[in-house]
């Protein structure tokens, strides 16, 4: 196995969509759930127990920052580690292992209190660059719509079912794992970024063209014999419209990609669809409206930098520190 980068929330317009509760399945055998103030090493620690592991890693990356983590998957061992904080929040199942990981009590709420006003004034900010990112997200969400309502070629029966046929396939026959939703692509205040490239696997199919219709009724009858096989598969998202289904991936097997804005085309075995033909004036104003939305994105990442600033001098890091160690030698623990 290889390791896989991927997102477990999306900035979406429907606002912040959230799929982290799959980071913490009860069919997991454990999970370390962080709970922190802002600035209190959450991402640190699971990005110092990602490098203190030799073994292959699934890393959900932060939509606010993508270069910090928010989320840990070693798959091979059924353990997980995430971020449990607004707006992903999650609490530990009563009936599985799962382990809060409380920060709180590294931080001196005595040293805080003189800066009480100034933190409720930058959360006030933060909330609101949020709000008006969300409102030009739901533009650029009805306007995708509508492309695609547009676009809609009404492809024939037939090349439907040739398309499933060859796909059906080159599907596994059985593999090991669970079935999941989660995003390959994040909406951020530093552009879109796009982890699809990163998806290795032995079979590549290309979804081409301007119709999404198409594509989706070919991801959906995938995921649906999936679904039947209980074959598990990794079911990515669309990160603007967080409900509907743009590729899936069986890692190191099979990798079924829709290509289009922002999905460059792929390299693959095989390509489906229609010719690409150049974009809509739809199009050109829903990625307009994207623009305006990762600028609030960007405004909010800022204010939050800001509020870490705050936060930092009034926590003692000494106490969050020996957290990464413990969990990597628990986890170590699991290989003897």
């Amino acid at each position: 196995m290889i390791d896989l980068d991927l997102f477990a929330g999306a900035n979406s317009a429907r606002g912040f969509y959230s799929r982290y509760r799959y980071l913490a399945l009860g069919a997991y055998r454990r999970v370390y759930i962080l709970k922190g103030c802002p600035g209190s090493g959450k991402s640190t620690i699971i990005k110092e127990v990602a490098k203190g592991l030799s073994l292959p890693l699934e890393k959900y990356h932060c939509t606010a920052a993508p270069d910090s983590l928010d989320g840990l998957v070693i798959p091979g061992l059924g353990v997980s580690l995430l971020d449990g904080t607004p707006p992903h929040t999650v609490w530990p199942l009563a009936k599985s292992d799962q382990r809060l990981v409380d920060l709180a009590s590294s931080l001196d709420e005595g040293a805080l209190a003189p800066r009480r006003q100034q933190v409720q004034d930058l959360e006030r900010e933060i909330a609101g660059a949020y709000k008006a990112a969300y409102a030009w997200l739901a533009r650029a969400g009805q306007g995708a719509k509508r492309a695609r309502i547009n676009q809609d070629r009404g492809e024939s029966l037939a090349l439907v079912q040739a398309c499933l046929s060859s796909i059906r396939e080159k599907l596994p026959d059985f593999a090991f794992g669970l079935q999941r939703n989660f995003f390959a692509t994040a909406i951020t205040g530093g552009g879109i970024v796009n982890f699809l490239p990163r998806l290795a696997a032995k079979t590549r199919i290309a979804l081409i063209g301007e119709d999404k219709a198409f594509k989706e009724r070919i991801t959906t009858a995938v995921a649906r014999h999936l679904a039947r096989r209980k074959i598990p598969a990794l079911f990515l998202y669309c990160s603007l419209e967080p409900q509907r289904l743009e590729h899936i991936y069986i890692p190191g097997s099979f990798a079924l990609i829709s290509s289009h804005f922002p999905h460059p085309l792929p390299q693959a075995d095989e390509y489906w669809g229609l010719e690409q033909s150049g974009s809509s004036p739809l199009e050109g104003e829903t990625g307009d409206f994207l623009t305006r939305g990762m600028a609030e994105l960007a405004r909010a990442a800022r204010l939050h930098a800001e509020l870490e600033g705050i936060y930092n001098p009034c926590l003692d890091f000494t106490r969050i520190a020996p957290w990464a160690r413990r969990i990597v030698g628990e986890i170590r623990e699991d290989l003897l």
